[in-house]
């Protein structure tokens, strides 16, 4: 047990330092099911934290958390006042309810309520962030952490002690590499030993916080692919050997990983097509034990579940699991999800039937294509179009939903998509444009619409007045064309007289220039501004047309690469450009600029959207958060409490225009309510 004055110190501290609760933004809903790593403490088994992945490349990106005090049965997010992704998280096994979380950014944060609210406790310089694999809290003293790493110059792991709560660490001595599993580092709950399970020489054990490491025991003529400790009896250890030995499926340590022994292989379980890799121990008795294996069958993969009650020395009958990796949380209570990858399930009976455990987590990359509409009739819910872009990739599929709750696939897949006023939704891909007058139900192809749409740009006052950016192939690198529709997308007229529109070869790679900010004039619709630049060198402009794009001139070439344009609807000639070095505004329809307002220095701002209602502004920045002005952009206030920074999509609630929607990396849509 842990000294008390060390308790009630630990406790003081955080309560100091602790960053408020945020309760503006709340989940609404997101289209696809979600990725889920799954960790709990033994000592309460139905407070679940749930890590999903920000992409693919986790490593790189990261996750976000997840909670629920119920065993699954609800859940909420864990980032409001942390608000950035995170590639390690540590559960306190005195508290469970305290926990800690390595940020990918390069930070440290404890939260002393399950993720309700966080402290930073420290902040480190890249690339450290790219390479924490695990993070543990020490079960004797609360200010000890360590920190599993894979280091830079080596490419091995290595753990690094804190004994200040995380304020500095030291690093130890590396290790030959570690086991696949989600936790290969443990610490031993009785004693100041840490073990660490590799692949090459089984296990290693440190009594000086991984300054030095020395062999504890080997599993003969095996490597080592997972391990894990038996909650109720420390020195009780498992450990699965690798895929490549057949007729091995997991061995057992009574003795702290001295000496092994090989159990017998679960006899139904088919040795020459299948392999063991998971094991996971009931915390209230160290003899029953669990072991899923990738068994293949007629050329498919299936999960099976094994069971033992008596340490391994008989097995059950397999049953199918739905998703690999198990954990144990306590009596005949089973969870998937510790290896990360699939669905969350959930077995009440020692895995005989599972029942989905992630409802309530949402998931999906919706920041490529947002409409949001109010529904039919003025009707209490509103109607979400959006394009789904899975884990690292490019958008794919288009989803509708009525609400935000549930959604449905719609049998279109444009690389593109913008709202056009109303109940209208555009799509674009290199076929042309198609048009919906229902918000996405039914689609119909729009006549004498360009071919090779790229992205569609949008007004973020009057969305009637759309344009898009469609490639042409028809000289040696072809043109970048710009086309406008005053039809709200029905018709559609080539606007590219005056525009810097050709595409070169540079450096082998063919570029094209980017018009990434559109805006209509609401006091004169035929006066349009369009923002451009060339690859290289780099040189940003604006430019203007008095037509409605039959012609353009250049209306400025002194401001900074601009990647959102708004016209005032408020003052006539005021115009409103987010660049990558601030907020900037013209008064005279974009011939001179000037600064304007308090965002934070070095503020990108990608997207605008206005509030008629309550005549607000709202700026979405890349890596800033989310921002709210109520004087036309002099003041800005940050909408804190939202589960991520990185680059948000925005859009005006049609059901309440007081209210903002946006879209997050990875968790689908989410509301702010002011």
């Amino acid at each position: 047990m842990r000294p008390l004055h060390r308790n009630l110190f630990a406790a003081a501290l955080a309560l100091a330092a602790t960053a408020p609760l945020f309760a503006d933004w709340s989940p609404v809903g997101g289209p696809v099911q979600p990725i889920v790593t799954l960790q709990l403490a033994p000592s309460r088994p139905e407070l679940l934290y749930a890590r999903t992945p920000t992409s693919e490349d986790v490593a790189f990106r990261g996750f976000y958390l997840w909670r629920s005090e119920d065993a699954g049965a609800t859940w909420r997010t864990g980032e409001a006042g942390l608000e950035v992704p995170i590639s390690a998280l540590a559960i306190d096994p005195e508290n469970p309810r305290v926990i800690w979380a390595w940020a990918a950014e390069g930070s440290l944060w404890r939260s002393p309520d399950a993720g309700g609210t966080w402290a930073l406790r420290a902040t480190f310089p890249a690339p450290i962030e790219l390479q924490i694999v695990q993070l543990l809290v020490d079960p004797h003293d609360p200010n000890t952490l360590y920190r599993v790493e894979i280091d830079i110059e080596s490419s091995k792991p290595v753990v690094a002690v804190s004994r200040d709560g995380g304020t500095t660490f030291r690093k130890g001595a590396l290790l030959p590499d570690l086991a696949n599993g989600a936790r290969p580092v443990l610490v031993h709950p009785d004693r100041d030993e840490l073990l660490a399970f590799t692949a090459t020489k089984g296990v290693l054990a440190s009594t000086d916080g991984g300054q030095s490491w020395h062999p504890r025991g080997q599993l003969l003529h095996s490597s080592l692919s997972h391990g894990i400790r038996a909650p109720s009896a420390p020195d009780t250890l498992y450990a699965v050997p690798s895929s490549g030995n057949r007729n091995q499926c997991v061995a057992r340590s009574n003795d702290d990983g001295a000496r092994w022994r090989l159990l017998p292989y679960p006899p139904r379980l088919p040795s020459a097509s299948a392999f063991c890799y998971d094991v996971a121990v009931d915390p209230r008795n160290a003899l029953h034990v669990w072991v899923t294996a990738q068994v293949l069958l007629s050329n498919q993969y299936q999960t099976w579940l094994v069971e033992s009650r008596n340490g391994g020395a008989t097995w059950s009958n397999p049953v199918t699991v739905p998703d690999p990796g198990i954990i144990a949380a306590g009596g005949e209570r089973l969870y998937t999800g510790d290896e990360g990858g699939f669905s969350l399930f959930t077995s009440a009976d020692g895995g005989r039937t599972w029942t989905p455990a992630d409802r309530g987590i949402i998931a999906g990359d919706l920041r490529d294509g947002l409409v949001a509409q109010r529904l039919p009739g003025g009707g209490p819910g509103r109607r979400v179009v959006a394009l789904n872009t899975p884990l690292g990739g490019t958008p794919d599929d288009l989803y509708r939903s009525d609400g935000g709750q549930s959604w449905v696939k719609v049998p279109l897949q444009p690389i593109t998509i913008a709202g056009a006023g109303g109940s209208i939704v555009l799509g674009g891909d290199g076929s042309g444009v198609m048009r919906s007058r229902d918000g996405g139900t039914s689609w119909t192809a729009v006549p004498a619409s360009p071919q090779g749409v790229q992205t569609f740009l949008s007004d973020p006052v009057q969305p009637q007045y759309p344009a898009l950016l469609a490639f042409e192939p028809n000289d040696a690198y072809g043109n970048l064309a710009l086309w406008t529709s005053d039809a709200a997308g029905a018709t559609w007229h080539r606007s590219s007289d005056g525009l810097p529109i050709p595409c070169s070869h540079i450096a082998s790679v063919d570029v094209c220039p980017a018009f990434p900010a559109y805006a209509a004039d609401p006091f004169n619709p035929s006066r349009r501004w369009i923002s451009n630049y060339e690859a290289y060198p780099l040189s940003p402009r604006i430019f203007v047309t008095e037509d409605a794009g039959a012609t353009w001139h250049l209306a400025t070439g002194d401001l900074r690469l601009t990647l959102a344009l708004a016209a005032d609807p408020q003052a006539p000639g005021r115009l409103l450009a987010g660049t990558d070095g601030g907020l900037f505004v013209s008064k005279d329809g974009g011939v001179s600029w000037s600064s304007l307002g308090d965002l934070p220095d070095g503020a990108v701002i990608r997207q605008f959207a206005w509030d008629p209602l309550s005549a607000s502004w709202y700026a979405a920045t890349v890596a800033h958060g989310i921002y709210r002005s109520l004087d036309g952009g002099a003041h800005w206030t940050l909408l804190a409490g939202a589960p991520d920074h990185d680059n948000p999509t925005i859009a005006v609630d049609p059901r309440r225009p007081t209210a903002l929607l946006a879209a997050f990396a990875g968790q689908g849509l989410w509301r702010w309510t002011p």
